[in-house]
């Protein structure tokens, strides 16, 4: 059961108000929220606008033109290392 539940959190994010008090704020919640901070992240240092993740690519019905490939990076709170691919 732990690895079903874990194989489902992994592609879904909570997303809602949370707060109190007169204070609420909306959030997002999730390792998809998390990885695509990380990926964002990378921009810096491979000085692309756009970064998209292999898993990313895989989900698009047609390879977009102009990807390159950026290799494998490991993101913090990641046990295995992310593909990532720039976009002309």
């Amino acid at each position: 059961m732990d690895r079903i539940w874990q194989w489902t959190w992994d592609r879904y994010v909570i997303a809602g108000t949370i707060g109190g008090g007169g204070k609420l704020e909306f959030t997002l919640i999730g390792d998809t929220v998390n990885v695509a901070a990380r990926v964002e992240q990378l921009t810096k240092t491979t000085g692309d606008a756009i970064l998209l993740t292999q898993q990313c690519v895989d989900s698009i019905a047609s390879r977009p033109p102009g990807l390159i490939d950026r290799g494998f990076h490991v993101l913090k709170g990641k046990s295995a290392a992310v593909q990532v691919f720039g976009l002309r």
